[in-house]
């Protein structure tokens, strides 16, 4: 698809079907992929069916020829959709410049060496997927694509990678505690070279006892919006300065740049909290059909000569320590993050709202780490608002993982 100049728009099945009418019909999408029984969950459209399953001997006598690349760097690639904060997902482009900036950016700081041996366990709606995949073919390596229940343990996910030998690996959020507490006791050789963490605060001390393991491995604290394509910045994480400390996102990938700034665009001085804005090489297109939208989050880059410049406000508060490395604090707006997928409560909040027994609701995250949940507050027209009626409507818009309890 990318080689035919095409763009790819991720569905995943899991979502509710509310919402992948949404992205179908605001996507326009001409040709819907799937494999077999998840035809039934694809949303009603237009476009054309292609089951990968049914059509397989049709698509086995297709010619095997490299095609001719048709696409430039500024072609779209792909477009996910993030929460948005008015009830309605948001299409976020990302072209390929976008993709390759930071492909060869977290190549030049952790290379690899001998082709790698990779993982892809993320869904495709999640752009870490996209640094699964290219991070090792686009390097020579080779993709193990995981099935869920491969790594739906900690135990599962620590046997196959040992088992495979696997060199390169995205751990998430969830699994990172007790994936390094399986990888301590395992007796055969660990082959990890490159771990990518990160999309969640993480303490030095877990990642210390996983730098304890092997002394050779890079790993990489990874942080960024969709909007600015997987990570902006990059920690190569060597030692713990203080276990119980947050670990620091980093520095900006090569070829992007970052400022904090106050709410004058002005910069803070070093160890003064500001907000993050982010430039270079990764700055995304903007919002599909979102022009206002756009133009609010994606702002000429009044430090830039380049008239085209354009930074990306993260609405996210952090500041610089003195070594040069910046450290996340948290948000300026109702956003959270849970298990790796930014969610504006105010989403949530009006599909609650949406419930005719529903006149006020209030949506925040509660917990830390893999406990993190939303959580829902409603006040009722009257007395016969029920708790499991309310839930299923907080969960009509938005992705499994972002039903309030």
């Amino acid at each position: 698809m990318l080689k035919a100049g095409g763009a790819y728009v991720p569905l995943d099945p899991e979502y509710p079907a509310e919402r992948l009418s949404f992205m179908a019909k605001d996507a326009d999408l001409k040709a819907l992929l799937c494999h077999g029984a998840t035809q039934e969950r694809l949303p009603e459209c237009a476009a054309r069916i292609l089951d990968m399953d049914a059509e397989a001997e049709a698509i086995a006598r297709e010619r095997s020829e490299n095609p001719t690349r048709l696409v430039g760097p500024d072609n779209l690639a792909y477009v996910i959709y993030t929460s948005g904060s008015t009830g309605k997902p948001k299409g976020v482009m990302v072209e390929h410049r976008n993709v390759l900036a930071i492909l060869h950016g977290f190549e030049y700081l952790a290379p690899s060496g001998a082709p790698p041996v990779g993982t892809s366990i993320t869904p495709s709606s999640f752009d870490v997927s996209v640094w699964e995949f290219f991070s090792n073919l686009c390097f020579g390596g080779t993709l193990h694509v995981l099935h869920r229940e491969q790594f739906a343990s900690s135990e599962d996910f620590s046997n196959y990678l040992v088992t495979n030998r696997i060199t390169c690996t995205y751990i998430p959020p969830a699994l990172l505690s007790d994936l390094v507490a399986r990888l301590e006791n395992q007796d055969a050789p660990i082959t990890l070279e490159r771990i990518l963490v990160g999309v969640e605060p993480i303490q030095q001390g877990i990642l210390q006892r996983l730098r304890d393991i092997s002394r050779d491995m890079s790993i990489i604290n990874g942080y960024g919006p969709t909007e600015t394509t997987i990570c902006a910045t990059l920690f190569d994480f060597q030692e713990a300065t203080n276990p119980e400390r947050r670990t620091p996102i980093g520095t900006a990938v090569a070829n992007y740049r970052i400022f904090l700034t106050d709410a004058n665009l002005q910069p803070v001085p070093i160890g003064v909290p500001g907000e993050l804005y982010i430039g270079g090489a990764g700055v995304a297109r903007g919002y599909l059909n979102r022009p206002e939208l756009t133009a609010e989050k994606f702002i000429p880059d009044p430090f830039s000569d380049d008239p085209k410049a354009r930074l990306y406000r993260t609405g996210d508060l952090c500041r610089q320590l003195p070594d040069g490395n910046v450290e996340f604090l948290g948000r300026i707006d109702t956003q959270v993050k849970i298990r790796g997928f930014r969610i504006e409560c105010g989403e949530v909040e009006n599909a609650l709202l949406s419930h005719p027994d529903v006149r006020e609701a209030v949506v925040d995250a509660r917990g830390e780490g893999a406990e993190k949940q939303l959580v829902a507050w409603v006040v009722g027209t009257d007395d016969t608002v029920r708790a499991t009626d309310v839930g299923a409507t907080g969960r009509s818009p938005v992705q499994g993982g972002r039903s309030p309890v």
